[in-house]
């Protein structure tokens, strides 16, 4: 599954190349600042390649600062979506409200299950794949 895992203070992120899908499992309890955030986007555009992916991040009990959440909404421009696990239901309206008040570019949602947020995933890059495809033979 994944190829290339990378330890950071705040999270754990790992690359399944196979799938373009980038995993952040965020560390319990620590709080994630702007630094924080620039590095999680330097270390997921690497591992990414310049390639299309999306994401699935794994939210536990983490104070994000203001600065990390405006970085955080920002993705590059190759992440066409993001699965949120969210176990705490405090957090889940938390992050559900600041979904509907920030514009983001890529599709976005919730989930509780990892099988379901992952296939939820797989099915955005197929459909995104298949679209580009139908585009490019369109031309």
């Amino acid at each position: 599954m994944p190829t290339d895992k990378v330890n950071l203070k705040v999270a754990e992120i790992s690359y399944d190349s196979k799938k373009s899908i980038v995993i952040i499992e965020y560390r319990e309890h620590e709080t994630v600042t702007k630094e924080d955030a620039e590095q999680i986007i330097s270390t997921v555009e690497r591992m990414a390649g310049g390639k299309i992916y999306a994401s699935i991040s794994i939210l536990k009990d983490n104070p994000i600062s203001k600065p990390a959440q405006k970085i955080l909404t920002h993705f590059p421009p190759k992440i066409i979506a993001i699965a949120l696990i969210i176990e705490n239901e405090i957090l889940q309206s938390i992050i559900d409200l600041f979904i509907n008040t920030y514009t983001v570019r890529f599709k976005i949602r919730i989930f509780t299950d990892r099988r379901q947020a992952r296939q939820w995933l797989e099915n955005e890059l197929s459909e995104h794949i298949n679209k580009d495809d139908k585009h490019l033979h369109a031309n």
